[in-house]
């Protein structure tokens, strides 16, 4: 990836997070993605209070990296939306990334909890040996959509300066 990639994300992150309101917003949404993300792909179990005894690392990891990116694409859409009167349907990738990283488990044996809360989870048995690719492929909608919003608020910051 070329490195305007990155510094285009980091610039808008700067400019979105630098305003106190959207700032907390960011960290209200990580700490409500974080925690719906661990209890719904199985890093914690609520019904044991405990964290899942044959969880794999890697998937932890990578559950983590989607619940930041979730958190973080969701401000900047909002920033977006609030602060240039704009909306775009590429932004909506970043709010399907966010849905297909309920799909993943951290645990190699069992299916997302929620699944099971609805009674379909033997349905969706095939997810465990799926996982990392879900994860994967939730973690590259989230950096596009992220990349594609941040380009509109850098565009846009340029525009209005």
């Amino acid at each position: 990836m070329p490195l305007n990639f990155f510094k285009t994300i980091y610039s808008a992150s700067s400019e979105v997070l630098a305003n106190y309101f959207y700032s907390r917003l960011f960290i209200a949404l990580l700490i409500l993605l974080g925690f719906a993300y661990v209890v719904l792909t199985d890093v914690f179990v609520l019904s044991l209070m405990q964290f899942n005894s044959i969880i794999r690392p890697l998937d932890v990891l990578l559950i983590s990296v989607i619940a930041f990116l979730a958190a973080l694409t969701t401000t900047a859409t909002v920033y977006r939306m609030r602060e240039f009167k704009s909306f775009s349907k590429r932004s909506t990738a970043g709010f399907f990334g966010t849905f297909v990283g309920f799909f993943a488990t951290a645990c190699p044996v069992c299916t997302p909890i929620w699944l099971s809360w609805l009674g379909v989870a033997g349905s969706f048995a095939f997810l465990t040996q799926a996982s990392l690719y879900i994860e994967l492929a939730s973690i590259a909608l989230l950096t596009v959509s992220l990349y594609l919003t941040a380009k509109a608020v850098n565009k846009k910051t340029c525009e209005i300066k």
